[in-house]
Order: structure tokens, then sequence, then C-alpha cells
């Protein structure tokens, strides 16, 4: 039993994803068959793995996972994760000791099953911050998923495996007959901390919104679709191929709240510092480290620029930039958002970057259409 004293000074909530998922937390991404559940669930694994700092355009936490593919099984992974990384520019092997796989069911509605699972994990010497269980219907064992006594066995599972371990779990599910919750007992859906429904969108792709946050704020739905990418290096005769999951256009993440303007703020912070230090670096670096959209990355950095928290270095290309020893801005309550796109092309003598090479803003178009220039004329 705690007394107010221990309370406070527990300090503030930690997350693995910013505003989504608490640390140690239980949570599920939950969607209809063929919607790509797995594909998301392999996503968040491998951006965490992988050491990258964004995920759906909130701020990831890195660490070791360890999934549990009940469905996909080895083969199905191995594709999977051989197809994420060639897309995303990654060394397969570079993940060795990071990501772990259990390509077969656990039943987990009994007890000796996470029990299992958890010595498996420790022999390994794993340490995950996320163990992914995919699926909820195939490690429910024997159970009934209707019944509340044996998914309440599951969560007790579950908590056993967070407890043990000192990880957050993530369960993948399907959605019940109406659509939105997880199917089965609303057990599981009363033990959540946070729930990520995943829908067809009106376009055709894969919405993500909300379904449930204990500890933040719902966010507007995100617009992904699947993208095939074909290995180059065949693993046997025939071509291999598999689906990344992507952005259906670059301003799906982008900054959507003033709130989560000042935690992008803070992160491109925190990893400019982390690569560059007092020396900085080029922008071309830090975006590769944060893994952003090119979009939502130059409307982060030029925001961090306005209110002072990162210095530009040099007019020239490659740009260079630094974190501010005095951050101006970091600890502000309230953030206005970032200036529009077309806003982003000031000289570089206000200290702002410009936009991208190669895209023009809305209304250079229109003067170069005004003054019957081509669109290759005046960079």
């Amino acid at each position: 039993m705690l007394g107010v004293g221990a309370i406070l000074d527990a300090g503030p909530i930690e997350w693995i994803v910013t505003d989504v998922f608490v640390t140690g937390g239980l949570f599920a991404l939950t969607g209809k068959s063929g919607l790509g559940k797995t594909f998301m669930g392999i996503d968040l694994a491998l951006h965490m793995v992988a050491g990258r700092m964004s995920w759906l355009g909130f701020g990831l936490k890195p660490g070791n996972v360890v999934y549990v593919s009940a469905e996909g099984g080895r083969a199905g992974f191995n594709l999977r994760l051989r197809c994420w990384c060639e897309h995303h520019g990654v060394d397969p092997r570079s993940l060795e000791g990071k990501l772990f796989l259990t390509p077969v069911s656990v039943d987990l509605v009994d007890p000796d099953g996470a029990a299992a699972l958890i010595a498996a994990i420790r022999a390994r010497s794993a340490n995950p911050a996320l163990v992914v269980i995919d699926t909820f219907a195939r490690c429910m064992g024997r159970g009934d998923e209707n019944s509340a006594r044996d998914v309440g066995q599951f969560v007790a599972s579950c908590d056993s495996i967070r407890q043990q371990l000192g990880c957050a779990v993530l369960v993948v599910n399907h959605t019940g007959k109406d659509g939105n919750g997880t199917r089965g007992s609303s057990a599981l859906d009363g033990a959540l901390d946070a729930q990520l429904l995943i829908k067809r969108s009106k376009s055709g792709g894969i919405s993500v919104s909300a379904g449930k946050l204990k500890d933040a704020e719902p966010f507007q739905p995100i617009q992904f679709k699947l993208q095939r990418v074909e290995l180059s290096t065949a693993m046997g005769d025939a071509p291999q191929s598999s689906c990344v999951l992507l952005p259906d256009d670059d301003q799906a993440v982008s900054l959507r709240a003033g709130d989560q303007a000042g935690t992008r703020c803070r992160e491109l912070c925190s990893a400019l510092r982390e690569i560059g230090g007092a020396a900085g670096c080029a922008t071309s670096e830090l975006k590769k480290k944060l893994g952003w959209p090119k979009s939502s990355f130059h409307e982060v950095l030029n925001l961090t620029i306005d209110r002072g928290d990162v210095e530009v270095l040099n007019d020239e290309r490659p740009q260079r930039v630094r974190a501010a020893e005095s951050p101006q801005a970091s600890s502000k309550s309230e953030v206005r958002r970032s200036p529009t796109r077309s806003a982003r092309t000031s000289s570089p003598k206000s200290g702002r970057l410009p936009a991208p090479l190669g895209r023009e803003t809305g209304r250079r178009r229109k003067s170069s259409q005004e003054n019957g220039e081509s669109r290759g004329g005046r960079k």
C-alpha cells in the first residue's frame, strides 16, 4: 500500500508510443480479417527493434520485442521481416538480439502456458519492452472466447507476463459482429489500457483510430495502405513478395494537435542531440534517424527552428542543424501549429529551412504561372 508521498514520487507517465501505449501496459490491435492487423503489429515491432523514434506519427521508444506468431509461423514472419527491412533499408542481421520470435501458439488460458513463455523469454535473455500476442484466438487454447472466466484467465496470463518481465503486452485480435469491440467476452476490452481499431477507409485503404485510450486524448483517424514489396534476392526459385504498411500520403502522419506538436518537437531535439551533439548534423541524417515522412519532418523541424529549439548552422546544402543550448519553448504548455508548406520557402535569413528540393509550394507555382515561367525555372 502506497502513501501520497510514494504516489507523487512515481513521476509522469512513460510511453512506448507517445500518447497511445503506456510503458508496461496491456493493449490491443483490433480489426476484421484481411485488414492488415498482423502487418501493423509487425510494423510496430520492427520500428522498435530498428531504433526508430516514430510510429504512426507518434513518438516511439525503441526496445526489444518478443513476437508470438501463432498464425503466420516462422516462414510467413521471415518473408514479412525481409520485405520490411528491404523497404526501410535495414539489415535484418542487425536486429539479432533485439527481435525474438515464438512461431507457435501459446495457451494463455492455462497458467502453465504463460509460465512456459516467460521461462523461454528469460532463457534467451530477451529483456523485451513489448511482447506481441498474434492472435488472441490462437492463444486461447481450449478456452472459450465468449466465457468471461476464460478470457479473465487470458488477461491474468498477460498480467503475469507484464509484471514478471517488466514489459508491455500487445494483443492482436478480431472485431466482434458490430465491427468495433474485440470478439468474444468484453472482459478483454475492459482490461485494456489502449486499443487501436483498424477499419477499411472510404478510399479503400486502412483507417487506424483510437478505440480506447485511458491516459490520453483520442486522435483523428490516420489513413494507411499496404504496399507490395518484391525481394531483390529471392529466398527460393520463385520471386518472393509481401506487403509493408505505409501512410496513404505524407500528410497522414503530420501534426494533428498543438500538444502533440510539442511532443514531436521534443522528440526531434532529443534525436538531434543524440546523433549530432554540439557539432550538429545534416538534416538528411536527422530525417533518417527519425524515420518520418518528408513533409512531417520538415514541418516539425521548421517549428523547432521558430521556437528557438534548433539552430541552422549554414545556408548551403547539405543543410546542418544543431539543438540549441538553451531551448526557448520546450516547456510551453501550448504550442502553435506549424506554418503551412507555402510559408516554408522563406529566405535563409529568417532562419527557416526551405521546402525540400523538387517540391514547389502552391504560392510559387501560382507565381510561376503568372509570370509565364516554367516549373523548372526559378528555384
